[in-house]
Parts: C-alpha cells; structure tokens; sequence
C-alpha cells in the first residue's frame, strides 16, 4: 500500500485524510500481491523499487511490468479462483481442514525500528500532499501478539495518531471469520467502534472544520 497510496496521489487524489488500517505483524511484513498489485496499486515507474524491496528476480520483475498494462495478464490468477469458485462452491472450507502451523512471535524490539521506518515513508508521502495520516490498528485473534505498545511508540516518533480501538482478546472466535478477517457481524461491530474513535481524533483539528468521518475527504487502505 506504500506504492498504492503513491499511485493515488500521482493520479490526483487529494484527501484531506489518509486512514492505513494494519495490525503490527502486518506492518513488519514485505511482500505484495504480485500481478494484481502491479494492475492497481503500482505506478509503472515504481515497478523496479518494488522488486528490489521484495527481491523479486528479473523474471518476475518483467511479469509485474507486463501486469501493469496487460490487465487480462494481471488478473488471470482470479480469474481462475472465481472458475474454481463455480466449478467447486464448497472448496473454501477446506481452509477450516487445515490446521495453521505454529504462530511466529515478535518481541516490541524487533518491531519497532521496522514498523518506526514505515510509518515514516507513509508519512512522507501524505506530507508531500498536504494530507494528514491516522493509523489504525484492527484486532486480531488471540493466537496472535497485538504489539500494541511497539505501535503506539513508532507512531508517536513519527508523531502520527494511532487508533487502538478494540482487543482482539476481547472477541469471540467465532467474530473472526479467518486468522486475519473479522466476519461480516465483527466488521459491523469494529466499524462503529473505529467511527466513534475516530470522531475523536479528527475534531482535534478545529481549524479546518472539514475532518469528519462522514465526509468524502478520507482515504482509508486497508490489509
């Protein structure tokens, strides 16, 4: 989303406000969702940066650029996910066949130098623009550890308000509808939840009087 939110920008959009909806282990991690990303999230020119950030080789450098301006190329892998889909209506419940293997665990040290040097490029950009940047933090289920003093500290180096809205602890299993998605009941829940937090957050913008959640102004990337 780092070359996604460039893109955006290089096409004109201009929010007043640019929400990035990630959980910690997300923002430690690098990688992309290959041609896809290439179609809609990537400009041309950034194509090199991001093979070289991900260590892609030069084969599937080339494949990122023909995705780029060959949608047909970009989205063949989904196309084949909604034939299977068709063909097979009951093969995403094999998910719940498979166990997940063990969880990697991260201390707040081994992330915060990461998460720290990522919110900055973020913050860089929305700068450029004139944007304001809020980062929230959506919950996760409690296999996984939340992070969530790394991430208020490499927000607040940054100085960038985090939003920490909701503890995945605190949720049903049953309201996570994967290791990482909330089921559409969980994402109603979080959405008010996050809305009524992030009220708080832009009216302490009084100068401006335009910060409303309401409002068309905010650009919100999410995982």
């Amino acid at each position: 989303w780092l070359f996604g939110m460039r893109r955006l920008f290089a096409a004109g959009s201009r929010p007043d406000v640019v929400a990035v909806v990630f959980a910690a282990m997300h923002w430690n991690e690098t990688g992309i969702r290959g041609d896809y990303s290439a179609q809609y999230l990537f400009n041309a020119g950034d194509i090199p940066r991001v093979s070289s950030e991900v260590g892609l080789d030069k084969t599937r450098t080339t494949g990122l650029l023909l995705a780029r301006f060959s949608k047909a190329y970009a989205i063949r892998a989904d196309i084949r996910k909604v034939v299977l889909d068709q063909i097979l209506p009951d093969l995403p419940q094999m998910y719940n066949l498979f166990k997940p293997g063990p969880v990697r665990q991260f201390s707040d040290s081994e992330l915060l130098n990461v998460v720290t040097r990522r919110i900055a490029a973020y913050k860089a950009i929305t700068d450029r623009y004139g944007a304001r940047l809020i980062l929230i933090v959506p919950p996760i289920p409690p296999a996984f550890e939340p992070h969530d003093a790394a991430m208020r500290e490499a927000a607040a180096r940054n100085d960038v308000p985090v939003l920490i809205p909701q503890d995945g602890k605190d949720l049903p299993a049953s309201e996570f509808a994967d290791d990482i998605h909330l089921t559409p009941d969980g994402a109603t829940k979080f959405t008010a939840v996050v809305s009524s937090a992030m009220n708080g957050v832009l009216e302490d913008r009084p100068e401006t009087g335009q910060f409303l959640p309401a409002s068309s102004h905010a650009a919100v990337s999410a995982k």
